[in-house]
């Protein structure tokens, strides 16, 4: 791995470089960049015709669709980010984790110690589904269709741009967001032909291609497609000098547009993605802050899905429209982890099979009855998941209303197998755990909401949702510990909820530059029953969650358009919040995993949004976050203990997140231009559950601030090619995202494990569009 040594050495270096490049580029530009010129590099969006977004450009405004409806993001009264698709590609963020402080308060959380694998990474806003509780709290859409549990980190493949919406999002949606709703909106076919090709290499031994295109096949019909291919070898080494976190990703995605009239509009897409990759898991030991695992029970992951929508849209009159959209997809993963991240005895022991028993539930089938044989520590998580939704919403508008009204059902199934080995080779009795279970879960929901405009600058909006939903659940479960114990048992168990939630805001234009907004929405997440049972009488369902969130907003147009700032404070009171709790056992044996719910929460914060464009060739774009999360009432209860958690901070919930970024181009001929990025995240520090099964009731452990800093160098030629040079984490620094002490070691082990951010990275892409 190719490294500079010196950190300061290395500013300094990099600062001289940039000085340089950017006074080269200052002396090669000529008068001001013309927008309409075609030599122009400035940030200017491809859309697609028929497309309902217009270029990310200061000199226009930007569409969106938050409310279902396009309008221009300074005119949506709600606290939204929209990120068109070209500067995704400018920016290199290829999914849904790159957004992370892109986007003020949105972050990630895992499972933790009931499985720390990324099948259980959930995304967060403003600190809300920071505990996961197997099921999200912030939905991913793509095309308006809700993505199930698996797999919110898809690849971004040819976008239209995203729209991260904060704040509950029920009255729009068909899926309820508690937290707030990741949109995702791909480019749709046209009637002109266009694509984009790009390849991209990497240290690493990376690679990735990426193709798309689009264009007529009738005078009514369109298709296009687009794929990516890649692989990288990974940063880190296991000892035995393997690389230990390679990847391996497929995605492709064909759709097509049928137009046989001006009134109706036919959309329908398939995609398919595979991975092949190695989970970091608890990844790497801390000390001494290198790239090296250490792990011995350890075999390639994969993760493999399908899915496909149709969206029918039919004009029915002049002023109301009706959308029918239908959508499936399905998800395979099969992921296998060192369950102590680190060396072990691998000496075998023999550990006996369910015996026949009148006092024991029927034998489980997956359970063979001859004696299993167990050997260091290893977790394997294989997961089946199938889901399917209808959505049926009418839209309508006049000179005085917006208004829209929806239904919706769905249907989710979650297969689950869950092994768990303990051998003689830790300090912790020799067990085995065998889990095969089920989750179903369906509901329905009506929503809609309803803008007046009783005057020109003032805009009244009401709103509201009622869900129904039903969870079934059924399978087995045996643990044997060390020949002494056997427990045995079935699980089934059936809970529904039902709930209504209303929204309400107020919003006046002062003036054709400011918009000021309040706004009132109630967020809801269905209970559940326990999907990780570790005794008989941990089979419970658990509690719906519900929340009161509060915003107040300011958006603003200055100096003639050239700087857009946007603010908002929120206030959010959470009741009943879903806590996965991984409980020690006090016979020292397997932990019991429960969730249960917190009596009272609140979040409260802070967010800027700030986009200018100074000079025609030089664009600033700057956004923070500030969350202060922590427990009102929460009494958590263990096995024998109860610990007071009442004003602790929610983990995984960083208070500070900020970035910047800066764009300068400039004309080097009437056919080329150079485009100098430079890119800055910050996330300050937070707490993680720590996961030892040891570890006292509620104990936690603190992972550090970190900030990254990336560049891009860009030569754009007016033929369409694009070049560009580029580096991350330009000063190479050692970041984590989770520490843990892994789970099997004793308290005075003063070991610590971390999951890592890569290290510094150089790389090159050439992108060709028409």
């Amino acid at each position: 791995m190719f490294r500079i040594s010196g950190s300061k050495t290395l500013r300094l270096a990099l600062a001289g470089m940039s000085s340089l490049a950017f006074a080269t580029a200052a002396s090669a530009q000529p008068e001001s960049a013309d927008a309409s010129s075609p030599n122009d590099v400035s940030d200017q969006s491809e859309v697609a015709p028929g497309a309902e977004a217009t270029a990310d450009d200061m000199s226009g405004e930007i569409i969106v669709t938050a409310r279902r409806r396009a309008e221009t993001l300074q005119d949506v009264p709600m606290a939204v980010t929209g990120i068109a698709g070209d500067q995704l590609e400018r920016e290199n963020i290829t999914e849904t984790p790159a957004l992370f402080a892109r986007v003020p308060n949105l972050y990630f959380t895992t499972a933790g110690g009931a499985s720390p694998s990324a099948d259980f990474n959930y995304l967060v806003i403003r600190g809300v589904g920071y505990n996961g509780g197997l099921e999200p709290a912030t939905g991913v859409f793509i095309d308006g269709m809700y993505q199930p549990q698996l797999g919110f980190d898809i690849a971004f493949l040819d976008l239209e741009r995203v729209e991260v919406l904060r704040g509950p999002q029920g009255t729009l949606f068909g899926r309820n967001t508690q937290a707030g709703a990741v949109s995702i909106i791909t480019r749709q076919p046209g009637r002109d032909m266009q694509g984009r090709f790009e390849l991209e290499l990497a240290e690493f031994g990376s690679a990735r291609l990426r193709a798309s295109a689009s264009g007529p096949v009738t005078d009514t019909l369109s298709a296009g497609f687009a794929f990516q291919a890649a692989h990288t070898g990974g940063y880190i080494n296991n000892r035995d000098g393997s690389d230990y976190n390679f990847a391996t990703r497929i995605v492709g995605r064909a759709n097509v547009r049928w137009q046989p009239t001006d009134t109706v509009e036919l959309l329908a897409s398939v995609d398919y993605n595979h991975d092949d990759f190695n989970d970091q898991a608890f990844g790497v030991p801390l000390a001494p802050r290198r790239y090296v695992a250490q792990v011995d029970q350890d075999e390639d992951d994969s993760k493999s899905g399908y899915g496909g929508q149709v969206t029918l849209n039919v004009d029915l009159t002049d002023d109301i429209k009706l959308t029918s959209q239908t959508g499936l997809r399905s998800v395979t993963s099969d992921i296998l982890i060192d369950d102590d991240a680190n060396i072990t005895d691998q000496t075998p022991l023999t550990l006996s099979a369910v015996p026949f028993s009148t006092t024991l539930p029927p034998v489980p089938l997956f359970v063979a009855l001859l004696p299993i044989t167990v050997a260091g520590t290893a977790q394997r998580v294989d997961l089946t998941q199938d889901f399917w939704s209808q959505e049926v919403r009418l839209t309508g508008s006049s000179s005085n209303f917006d208004w829209l009204a929806g239904g919706y059902y769905f249907e989710q199934k979650i297969d689950q197998f869950r092994s768990r080995d303990v051998g003689p080779g830790v300090p912790f009795v020799p067990l085995y755990i065998r889990e095969s279970f089920f989750e179903k879960r369906d509901g329905y929901a009506a929503f809609g909401q309803v803008s007046y405009r009783p005057l020109p600058p003032l805009e009244l909006t009401v709103g509201g949702r009622y869900s129904k939903e039903n969870v079934r659940t059924g399978g087995d479960r045996v643990l044997n510990v060390a020949d002494a114990s056997i427990n045995a048992f079935q699980k089934d168990g059936e809970a529904d909820f039902s709930n209504f939630s209303p929204m309400a805001s107020i919003s006046y234009d002062i003036n054709d530059d400011i918009l000021v907004y309040a706004t009132y929405s109630a967020g809801w997440k269905a209970g559940g029953i326990n999907r990780f049972p570790s005794r008989p009488n941990a089979i419970l369902p658990y509690d719906a969650e519900t929340s009161q969130n509060y915003e107040l907003g300011l958006k603003t147009k200055l100096f003639d358009n050239r700087v857009r700032a946007n603010f908002a404070v929120f206030n959010i009171d959470i009741e009943d919040q879903q806590l996965l709790n991984v409980v020690p056992d006090p016979n020292g044996s397997t932990p019991v995993t429960t969730i249960a719910n917190a009596a009272k929460s609140r979040s409260r914060g802070f967010e800027a949004d700030i986009e200018a464009r100074l000079l025609d060739n030089l664009r600033i774009r700057g956004s923070y976050g500030y969350v202060d999360a922590k427990f009102r009432e929460f009494i958590q209860v263990g096995t024998g203990v109860t610990k007071d958690r009442s004003g602790e901070p929610f983990e995984f919930t960083p208070r500070h997140n900020a970035s910047a970024s800066a764009t300068y181009t400039a004309n080097l001929s009437p056919s080329a231009g150079l485009e100098f990025l430079v890119n800055y995240r910050y996330i300050s520090g937070y707490r993680v559950s720590d996961v030892n099964l040891t570890a006292p009731l509620g104990a936690q452990l603190r992972v550090p601030g970190y900030d990254r800093l990336d560049a891009r160098v860009t030569l754009a030629l007016d033929s369409g090619f694009r070049l560009s040079a580029f580096v991350n984490n330009i000063f190479d620094s050692f970041d984590y995202t989770n520490i843990s002490r892994g789970q099997y070691d004793q308290q005075s082990n003063p070991a610590r494990y971390v999951v890592v951010l890569p290290p510094r990275q150089f790389g090159l892409s050439a992108a060709y569009s028409f």
